[in-house]
């Protein structure tokens, strides 16, 4: 034999100031027992390094900092046989060399916490001497590290740095995932980000979410509904007759003359944890601002019930020589006052005055600020006072300005034709300084959480009003913020009342997605239903969950969706508890109320036996992937379809049971797959593959039939293929 010319292994660019693994083949010859490796400067043709080793290894290693970054190079190998023969040398194998490229995240936050179901990963690639990028692909990773999603490829032909963003949706709250990004250069250099943790806890949760999931246990199913709130408002006139709203150049309402609106309905929010914002135009002085916990709206200072007031007042500081307008804040519990604050006090406002007023309530951490934009068509103000009101001090304010409209006067004619405490444009002439008051209330926590149910405003041509849970804001906004998780209330009074977030869901939504999950048991989602939205009828569904087994806790998720990329998951859990015995397909359910029971339960394998011969055992044979379980069932027909509905046999219910069995009948040998689920938390994917049986109770007059029925598991509960595939679920992806 002789030895057979080498084969070189081809080697991805790499970094000359790292170590080199080079490698090589033989098929077939003499044994080899060293190797010498050539490495040859492409551009010059020189040999740059050559080394020999004796080592049964097909390999060499070329130490850091032999060659020289952005070189192009190539090498060949020559094998040794244990007499010192030579081979011929393998044909040249070229690579190149490149400061290791670098591939980072960049916008994860420090945190590492990402409070939202859907975001976009940035990395960035860069290599110092521009070696392009071929290929890149992001990952995600759930908490184990199984991979759960991947991007398509991502190619650039941009010489480095370049970015490239990917958007991963359906993430999902208090999950952790790893996040990771692969790239290939041009010369085969695979660059990776590693396996970058995150933490998923959405901004909202605990707060908002526009799903309900209710356990209903006598008929088997979890109602899940949306909380889409329609806070539609209401206007009164004096007299509380409701009212047409009046709206100025087709954006604002006018409360005027004792007219106020109302929200009564689909919002409930803790008074000691809540920021309140209003764009408004003022009308006449006194409350403008009502929050309460009951329905009317019309209670006093003392009768017993819990509120805020804002009030909106006009008078002469002490220390001051003129008028000067400000806003009071009170706030009661079941009749204790516990709160009075005082905004800043800015120059006398008018009926054309533009302000913005801000309130912040964080338990006895009390911002109330008020802002003039503009006044007529002059910017008068537009700062925040650095002066402090409020706790335990004795700065002035003043009460209520009884006397002052006949100080509005025009200086022009010397009139003062105008209403009593109506802002006018007119101007106002200074009077007497109203007394100190030294008495300010403390500011204290509300001595019990009362939760705000009703919203009254008052005296204004209000164009914005929003209220948020949101309490990490210094400031007020500048404009009207968009509904977001944090959203209590939001009106644009764009010619309508709705302080809700119907708008903002059918902004650009157009399907909501129904999913389920046990909480714990790391089992992805199955999607439910899809609830597609042409309109804000669309909004108002809900589903019912047949398919959920008792004694367990499931996570019930809303998730809006852009055609089908889907947006934040809005979740909610639910404990489940059903009593009886369930059987349902897509179009019914039927329940056995008595006397139910499982007759029998069977796990299935399948066996082949072969006796070989002259063999004293067999040999068994098993499908490996074969295991599903054949049951019987048996119970009661009682008639029944009222939950609540005792049984009484009669003759008005004889004939009742006898059409309730021809029903059973029809719905078990109808050939849908079922599920059938038990009040011990058993439950099972099925085909009825025994048709039912009865048995008769004599001493009712055989009137009373026990039911028994066979049933083949086909599939499982919480699969999508299984129950798409079964004609249970419409939905054929998550």
């Amino acid at each position: 034999m002789s030895l057979v010319t080498p084969v070189g292994i081809a080697v991805p660019a790499f970094d000359a100031e790292t170590e080199q693994v080079f490698k090589f083949t033989v098929q077939g010859g003499d044994q080899v027992v060293g190797n010498t490796l050539t490495i040859i400067d492409n551009e010059t043709d020189q040999i740059v390094y050559q080394h020999s080793v004796m080592s049964y290894v097909y390999s060499q290693t070329v130490p850091a900092y032999t060659l020289q970054n952005n070189k192009y190079y190539g090498f060949q190998f020559q094998t040794i046989n244990i007499h010192g023969d030579l081979s011929n040398k393998s044909e040249i194998s070229t690579f190149r060399t490149f400061t290791t490229p670098v591939l980072t995240f960049t916008n994860i936050p420090s945190s590492s916490v990402i409070e939202s179901g859907v975001y976009s990963f940035t990395c960035q690639y860069y290599q110092e001497e521009g070696e392009l990028l071929n290929t890149l692909y992001f990952y995600l990773y759930d908490a184990t590290r199984t991979q759960v999603d991947v991007s398509d490829v991502y190619t650039s032909p941009s010489a480095p740095p370049v970015e490239f963003t990917h958007q991963f949706r359906g993430l999902v709250d208090d999950e952790k995932y790893y996040v990771r990004a692969v790239a290939t250069t041009i010369y085969n250099t695979v660059v990776d980000t590693g396996y970058i943790e995150v933490d998923i806890n959405y901004a909202y949760e605990g707060i908002y979410s526009p799903v309900v999931a209710t356990n209903v246990p006598n008929s088997g199913y979890v109602q899940v509904a949306n909380d889409i709130t329609e806070i539609d408002g209401q206007v009164y006139d004096k007299y509380e007759d409701p009212i047409p709203p009046t709206y100025v150049d087709g954006d604002a309402l006018l409360l005027d003359d004792g007219e106020h609106l109302i929200w009564k309905d689909g919002f409930s929010f803790a008074n000691n944890k809540f920021t309140k914002q209003r764009w408004w135009s003022p009308v006449w002085w006194g409350r403008q601002n009502k929050m309460s916990n009951y329905s009317d709206l019309q209670g006093h200072e003392t009768d017993g019930r819990s509120y805020f007031t804002i009030e909106y007042k006009r008078g002469i500081p002490t220390g001051m020589t003129g008028a000067r307008d400000y806003v009071v804040v009170k706030g009661y519990v079941d009749g204790r006052k516990y709160l009075e604050k005082v905004s800043n006090f800015i120059t006398p406002l008018n009926n054309m005055s533009s302000v913005t007023s801000f309130l912040k309530v964080q338990d006895s951490d009390v911002t109330l600020e008020l802002v003039r934009v503009i006044g007529g068509n002059t910017i008068i103000w537009n700062g925040l006072s650095d002066v402090q009101f409020g706790i335990r001090t004795e700065i002035a304010w003043l009460g209520e300005p009884m006397t002052l409209a006949i100080n509005l006067m025009d200086w022009d004619t010397g009139s003062t034709n105008v209403e009593y405490s109506r802002v006018t444009d007119l101007f106002w002439e200074g009077e007497d300084q109203a007394p100190p008051v030294t008495d300010v209330d403390d500011v204290n926590a509300p001595p019990l959480i009362k939760y705000i149910t009703n919203v009254r405003l008052d005296n204004a041509i209000v164009r914005d009003f929003y209220v948020t849970h949101d309490v990490t804001q210094l400031m007020y906004y500048s404009s009207l913020p968009d509904w977001d998780g944090y959203t209590i209330m939001r009106c644009d009074f764009d010619n309508n009342l709705r302080a809700g977030n119907v708008d903002w869901l059918l902004h650009d939504i157009n399907r909501i997605k129904v999913k389920r999950r046990k909480v714990g048991a790391g089992e992805e989602y199955i999607t439910l239903h899809v609830q597609e939205l042409e309109s804000v009828y669309d909004l108002d569904f809900y589903y019912r969950d047949y398919y959920v087994p008792s004694g367990g806790k499931y996570e019930y998720a809303m998730v809006p969706c852009i055609n089908d990329d889907e947006q934040n998951y809005f979740t909610t859990t639910v404990d489940t508890h059903f009593d009886g015995l369930f059987i349902s397909d897509k179009n019914k359910t039927m329940k056995l109320y008595a006397n139910y029971l499982v007759s029998s339960s069977m796990d299935n394998i399948l066996l082949g036996m072969v006796q070989p011969y002259n063999k004293v055992y067999p040999v068994i044979v098993k499908n490996p992937n074969v295991l599903y379980r054949t049951v019987t069932f048996q119970g009661d027909v009682l008639g029944l379809t009222d939950n609540c509905q005792p049984f009484e046999l009669t003759d008005e219910t004889r004939p009742i049971i006898v059409a309730q069995k021809r029903e059973w009948d029809k719905f078990l040998c109808d050939g849908r797959a079922k599920i059938i689920k038990d009040w011990n938390g058993n439950i099972i994917l099925c085909h009825i593959t025994t048709a039912p049986s009865y048995t008769y109770d004599q001493t009712s007059g055989n009137s009373k039939p026990t039911m028994s029925f066979g049933v083949t598991e086909v599939g499982e509960y919480n699969s999508q293929y299984d129950m798409y595939h079964h004609g249970l679920i419409d939905v054929e992806t998550t």
